[in-house]
């Protein structure tokens, strides 16, 4: 059988932020914070919050909601771009922190925007070619440390949180063909090297956005005999609203199959997907389009289809 996504925990970083009641602060109105930036609230780690209590976090959020045996996990993978230490791996520190078994495979994924998608169709890869049965998908990016926030640009929109996938056969959701574009040329539009803050062509990424995401869609719906009718929600990385609204106008879709559902806890990265994918196990919508864009620059697409 194929391993399929079964069930998400989520933790959000302990301190809120109110952009709203810092518009004047930012420089803006806060009118443009409701509708072009949509992140009225922030979510940002406290001082004893890492990358590795954010995942442990995030798994008792998903051991509250489903009955998962720890002892079965046989795979586990983090997501990350900021890693608490660089060696060991923050996969091997979460194994080491939930108390799983040895035999359990463990790496890393070194991507951010686009990372939930990549992180989702790797750990299938890897886990049926091995014959592996339950496996734990993390995303922890707790980037706000990165940004500036004496400026406006970074500051009012990057939040921190984990999340967690429990992959197992008997999953809610089959994982589809995953469709991959890279522009590495263009990475400099989101960069974070190690003696300065995370910098960001707000504009560029826009643009970015808006010409290249749509065809790589394009193409996931073709890759997996789908038309764009066929899927009942379109879940993007939350950017920003502007260009999630962009994007669904692009694609001439419906506002409800494209929604903005950031707007109390920001710009997570490689959380958002995860965040926003929790509130379709109790709904109606079979056929979803993850996709994720963003550093790199790069693009990912994979559709879920209820089983």
């Amino acid at each position: 059988m194929a391993i399929a996504v079964h069930s998400i925990g989520v933790h959000l970083a302990e301190n809120t932020i109110d952009n709203l009641a810092r518009a004047e602060e930012l420089g803006v109105t806060r009118e443009f914070i409701e509708r072009k930036v949509g992140f009225e609230q922030l979510r940002r780690r406290g001082s004893e919050e890492t990358v590795v209590s954010m995942c442990c976090a995030a798994a008792e959020d998903l051991l509250a909601k489903s009955p998962i045996d720890l002892g079965q996990i046989d795979f586990v993978s983090v997501c990350t771009h900021h890693p608490d230490m660089y060696i060991p791996h923050m996969s091997a520190r979460v194994h080491g922190a939930l108390k799983l078994s040895k035999d359990c495979a463990t790496y890393d994924v070194g991507l951010a925007c686009s990372g939930y998608v990549y992180s989702l169709v790797m750990a299938k890869s890897f886990m049926e070619a091995q014959g592996l049965k339950h496996g734990l998908v993390f995303t922890s990016d707790p980037y706000s440390d990165a940004v500036d926030q004496t400026t406006r640009n970074e500051d009012i929109f990057a939040s921190d949180a984990a999340t967690v996938t429990y992959l197992a056969e008997d999953g809610v959701f089959d994982i589809g063909r995953g469709t991959f574009h890279t522009f590495g040329e263009m990475g400099d539009a989101l960069i974070h090297t190690h003696d300065d803050y995370l910098r960001m062509d707000g504009f560029g990424i826009y643009t970015f956005a808006l010409r290249n995401v749509p065809p790589n869609i394009e193409e996931c719906l073709k890759a997996n005999g789908l038309e764009q009718e066929d899927v009942d929600c379109f879940v993007l990385h939350q950017a920003n609203k502007y260009i999630v609204d962009c994007l669904q106008k692009r694609m001439k879709l419906r506002p409800e199959a494209c929604p903005f559902l950031a707007n109390r806890h920001g710009n997570t990265s490689s959380s958002t997907i995860p965040i926003e994918l929790c509130r379709f196990f109790e709904s109606n919508e079979n056929n979803l389009m993850l996709t994720g864009f963003g550093a790199g620059l790069s693009i990912a697409s994979v559709p879920l289809r209820r089983k």
